[in-house]
């Protein structure tokens, strides 16, 4: 039974590249796409799709019906066997750590066993949410009674393919979803370059696994000796993927709108367009980053040509945008305070990442009496420049500010990357050595702390980064029904990182589905809420409720009260044991 399940996710994951297809071939031709390229419009078109259905209010069965429908149509697709064995090496080799969360976290398919970042659970939490709600926005299961216009992109097709799979969210999410996501962040990067460049197939798939283990180092760090040594055996953190579910979009946005533009045709700008003003549905702080790029783009071709009519592109890319980001993704929380002329706080390791690249790209440039960027590419720095200069000046007081730069390291090594790889031919020989040399350095790290990272996780899966076990507390869930229930605890702290995270957890919805009454205080989430949710808080017991704490409890809706009980002789203090009492007998359940 549970292999029919997965071929129909994997139908559903096919069906994706099949409607892909016949979106992008009224854009572009056969040479001009690839399976991955077409398969991530589907991908962002089928997810879009899903929002509209909720906010209209529509059967998610349209999109299916549409899914299926696609199979009947057929089209021009190029297809290339080498390529595709090519790609699934290069996305083993660049994704193994991820693969081993991934059987950890779903290896029982009844509940995710563990949790490695604490961005899963709140994922799968979001997941839940939209499978048990018909209506847009979403209300959310860790909070009652928040309804939060967000970018539910990924958790939208995850809570599709689950629902009609018949898959549970943990095992979609960790089997299906983010390895497809990285298959074609493998097989973009891979067939973009082999656009490009004229070398053979085996060196491409080499220069993809730099690329793909290379954008994201801590690069900072190689120019400290004393903490370069951690960057290799840094146990509890792997540097170079962190599986962030809506952010795994990110570098494929990138690399769709790298390739549009380098088509140059109408149509192709026109599909970027379109994709760009999308954005907000799947990750809201990337919009800025890539509409930048895009509209700067656009605008030197502009002053260029002498003309305004490439400002078209733009101008319809941000009416659109806003559009969208009005209708599905406006978030409710209050924005954050920005000062002008003030230093930003954004991290030094994003924009040294960003630096290391494009300082190798700039030495090879003059060292090839300037023949990298004079063939017309070099409106690749408007997707990389920009945001950091911008950040450089004005600061955002918010602690997730530094998503509007987390895409620029990835964007760099890729305009570096494909330029190299482009003029290599005309590279003289020394400069050559430097640039291998330079790459080995820069893979050489994140491939020694994947490896520890992968070996340290199989051996003992508790060093893995923010881990979370969920046994004890899912032995306990499984005693309370999931519909018409409504829960409290009093202890609203995640077990990541000893118990520090407090006002965080994320466990409760994310296991079974089961709305809380309070579960997160600290992320998307109103101070007005906050005030009304800590209130409600301080109310409840530490023990045994008494006949006043259940009448509390039942005039708030809640229906079970899950008694968090911790051992105080241990400095972390952790969850030992749980108590669940059903609020309306006022009895405790055995």
């Amino acid at each position: 039974m549970v292999f029919v399940k997965f071929l129909v996710a994997l139908f559903i994951i096919l069906s994706f590249a099949k409607l892909g297809g016949l979106v992008r071939a009224v854009f572009l031709t056969k040479q001009q796409s690839s399976w991955y390229f077409d398969a991530f419009v589907g991908l962002v078109i089928s997810s879009f799709l899903l929002v509209v259905l909720s906010y209209t209010g529509l059967s998610w069965w349209v999109l299916g019906f549409t899914l299926s429908a696609s199979w009947a149509f057929s089209y021009q697709q190029n297809n290339n066997l080498k390529t595709h064995i090519s790609v699934g090496l290069v996305f083993f080799v660049s994704s193994f750590p991820l693969l081993v969360q991934s059987f950890l976290t779903a290896k029982n398919f009844a509940f995710a066993e563990a949790f490695f970042n604490v961005d899963t659970p709140f994922t799968l939490m979001i997941a839940e949410s939209i499978l048990q709600n018909d209506n847009y926005p979403v209300k959310l299961l860790e909070n009652e009674g928040m309804a939060l216009a967000y970018h539910y992109g990924y958790h939208s097709i995850l809570a599709f393919i689950s629902y009609f799979s018949g898959l549970r969210t943990h095992v979609v999410h960790a089997f299906v979803l983010m390895p497809f996501l990285y298959f074609l962040l493998s097989g973009l990067v891979l067939t973009l370059l082999k656009k490009v460049s004229e070398l053979k197939l085996k060196w491409l798939a080499i220069v993809s696994v730099v690329v793909l283990y290379g954008h994201q180092l801590y690069v900072f760090n190689y120019f400290n000796p004393a903490t370069l040594k951690n960057l290799i055996v840094l146990p509890g953190r792997y540097l170079a993927t962190y599986p962030l579910a809506p952010s795994s979009f990110e570098p494929l946005f990138i690399l769709a709108v790298f390739w549009l533009l380098l088509l140059k045709t109408n149509k192709s700008y026109g599909l970027a367009a379109i994709l760009i003003g999308l954005i907000p549905v799947f990750k809201i702080p990337l919009a800025p980053v890539v509409g930048l790029g895009f509209g700067l783009f656009f605008v030197a071709r502009a002053i260029k040509n002498k003309s305004i009519k490439p400002l078209a592109y733009p101008l319809f890319t941000v009416l659109f945008m806003a559009v969208i980001y009005r209708v599905f993704s406006a978030s409710l929380v209050e924005a954050p305070p920005i000062e002008l002329l003030s230093p930003s706080h954004v991290q030094k390791d994003h924009l040294f990442s960003a630096f290391v690249p494009l300082f190798i790209l700039l030495i090879v440039h003059f060292a090839t009496n300037k023949k990298l960027l004079m063939r017309g590419n070099s409106w690749m720095f408007f997707f990389v420049i920009p945001m950091p200069l911008l950040l450089a000046f004005i600061k955002i007081d918010d602690v997730n500010s530094w998503q509007l730069i987390a895409v620029i390291p990835f964007t760099a090594c890729l305009m570096a990357t494909l330029l190299l790889v482009n003029n290599w031919p005309s590279i003289k020989k020394k400069v050559k050595v430097m640039v291998v040399g330079s790459a080995v350095l820069i893979a050489a790290i994140p491939v020694a702390n994947a490896i520890y990272y992968a070996s340290n996780l199989i051996r003992n899966p508790e060093l893995g980064h923010e881990y979370c076990n969920n046994v004890l507390l899912a032995e306990t869930l499984q005693k309370i029904p999931v519909k018409n229930t409504v829960l409290a605890t009093n202890d609203l702290r995640y077990p990541a990182d000893g118990f520090s995270r407090d006002g965080n957890q994320f466990q409760f919805s994310a296991l079974f589905g089961h709305q809380m009454k309070v579960s997160n205080l600290s992320y998307l989430v109103t101070k007005e809420f906050v005030k009304k949710s800590l209130d409600f808080q301080r109310k409840l017991p530490n023990k045994a409720p008494s006949t006043s704490d259940f009448e509390m409890m039942k005039n708030e809706g809640v229906t079970h009260f899950v008694l968090a009980i911790s051992d105080s002789s241990k400095a972390e203090i952790p969850v030992v044991a749980y108590r669940i009492f059903n609020v309306n007998k006022g009895l405790e359940v055995e």
